[in-house]
């Protein structure tokens, strides 16, 4: 068997697995909230039957001043934007500019993407942010219960729906759900845990650096060996294996690469986000491709790829098969618009490296051509 057997088909991946927190008292403790809060919407239905006509903008308005309170402290701590999503909508910054973009998988979800600007303070000024979005809910929670207790449920039941949905904001960012992203979560770990604490700061710290464009050969040494200590249990793990990857690969030492993309494609993947997955499939594609010289097995990871999701271009991976096949040609075109695409991320530092890669074979192509 091969250093590298899920790479090299020996091995299949491994099924997409959720973190489970198992059935502790938090846990019970939450399925036990959930009831309520799902008794008490079916019995104001029941009573006020319009109230479901405010149950999405009142959901949003929840979300909204949850990620406004994460927002706000982030902005007072120092804390760089990256993105904000309240919802289906969302804004991403690349570089010095703000995109607009279409969230359609987690439609009651909210987020802000925040990074640290490295430095002592940054596990304390972290520790802020992730308080800021819980306390603003547990307000709005404690307002409008007071307010329903005092002027009743409101016309169509608003101030009844306010308080609940609030309520349900507030219960998911203190561990409902997706265990290891809420906002408790983060905190504990930032709280009990200084060792975790500090790898995960510095994988934060080299999103920021790529999002500057800073090549990954150019990253921050110190940095870099800090974020690898990013435990194998750890849902950041198969990301840092990811970003080694690039690391390595750009340093020109390929079998060490491939080990770290080995890592990240034998890891246990989240299946509620299968767009990272999908690159890790994709990035493995283009290695049995260019490297490995094996377009059947580019063809099996495209294709696995493909079951994750739309791809938003394989242009990269056709060239490297192309190229493999000898079809010099069209591997020329092939590689100038999976150049192009990537000039589309030009603020990454990863983008540019590919765009270098890519660049580089279609040299090495149009040279073939002459011969």
């Amino acid at each position: 068997m091969s250093a590298t057997p899920v790479l090299d088909l020996e091995s299949d991946p491994p099924e997409a697995c959720p973190a489970s927190p198992g059935y502790t008292p938090m846990v019970v403790l939450q399925f036990v909230l959930a009831f309520v809060l799902g008794m008490r919407m079916l019995y104001l239905l029941f009573w006020v039957p319009a109230s479901a006509l405010l149950w999405l903008p009142i959901l949003y308005l929840a979300l909204g001043i949850h990620e406004m309170g994460h927002l706000f402290v982030g902005i007072v701590a120092g804390l760089e934007i990256l993105a904000v999503r309240v919802g289906v909508l969302g804004w991403v910054k690349g570089g010095d500019s703000w995109r607009f973009q279409l969230q359609l998988k987690t439609p009651a979800d909210g987020v802000v993407w925040v990074v640290p600007a490295g430095g002592d303070s940054d596990r304390r000024r972290l520790l802020w942010f992730y308080s800021g979005g819980p306390l603003v809910s547990v307000a709005l929670a404690g307002l409008s219960g007071a307010a329903c207790w005092r002027y009743g449920s409101g016309t169509w039941g608003w101030l009844a729906s306010l308080f609940w949905i609030n309520f349900f904001v507030m219960a998911a960012s203190l561990g409902l759900g997706k265990a290891y992203v809420s906002d408790s979560a983060r905190l504990g770990m930032l709280l009990r845990d200084a060792a975790r604490s500090r790898a995960w700061i510095a994988l934060c710290l080299l999103q920021r650096a790529d999002r500057h464009g800073v090549s990954p050969r150019d990253w921050d040494s110190r940095v870099f060996e800090q974020a690898l200590g990013i435990e194998p249990s750890s849902p950041s793990y198969p990301y840092m294996q990811w970003m080694a990857f690039f690391r390595l690969r750009d340093q020109g030492q390929d079998p060490q690469a491939l080990e770290y993309l080995e890592r990240a494609l034998a890891s246990p993947h989240d299946p509620q986000n299968t767009g990272v997955t999908q690159a890790y499939y994709l990035q493995a594609a283009f290695i049995q491709a260019v490297l490995r010289r094996k377009p059947g097995y580019a063809r099996v990871w495209l294709k696995r790829a493909a079951t994750l999701g739309k791809i938003r271009s394989a242009d990269a991976i056709e060239a490297g098969i192309a190229m493999c096949e000898g079809r010099n040609r069209e591997a020329v075109d092939l590689f100038v618009a999976a150049r192009t695409f990537s000039e589309q991320y030009a603020y990454s530092g990863i983008a540019r490296q590919a765009g270098e890669m890519f660049a580089q074979y279609e040299r090495e192509c149009r040279a073939a051509l002459t011969e």
